[in-house]
């Protein structure tokens, strides 16, 4: 027999796993139901690709953001920094990105000096996985 916490626990997770299930369906409905909107916006301004436009439709006023997302190659930046003319280089912003297997992966005296560079460090938000058992027959 399960002990009152484990029902307490094992109820919390049907409860998780149902509301999620739930969420993402709601969350697939309006994607589709944005992706429409988006489409008939894009032939009702001519094909934007990019920038903001609105417009009223019925009772509702709306806004649609075109975006392109354009992704660099940043190791034919690396090859070809210094040749680059200096606006392009003025276009380029630069961050610096912790890669966590490597830092972990550090020596004592390496890490120290890292962590003179670390500017904050704060608990993540945890992330939740709840699979259903499939008990055998």
């Amino acid at each position: 027999m399960a002990s009152t916490e484990q029902l307490k626990l094992s109820t919390l997770l049907g409860q998780f796993a149902e509301r999620k299930a739930r969420i993402a369906a709601e969350q697939t409905a309006l994607d589709i139901i944005g992706a429409e909107i988006a489409r008939r916006a894009a032939v009702e301004f001519g094909g934007a690709m990019e920038g903001t436009q609105s417009g009223e439709a019925g009772e509702f006023k709306y806004a649609v953001t075109f975006k392109l997302n354009r992704k660099l190659d940043a190791d034919a930046i690396k090859r070809d920094y210094g040749k680059l003319p200096s606006a392009v280089v003025d276009a380029l912003k630069w961050t610096a990105e912790l890669q966590l297997p490597k830092f972990r992966a550090l020596d004592a005296a390496s890490a120290a000096v890292m962590q003179e560079y670390i500017a904050e460090t704060k608990p993540a938000k945890p992330s939740v996985v709840v699979t259903p058992l499939v008990k055998a027959a």
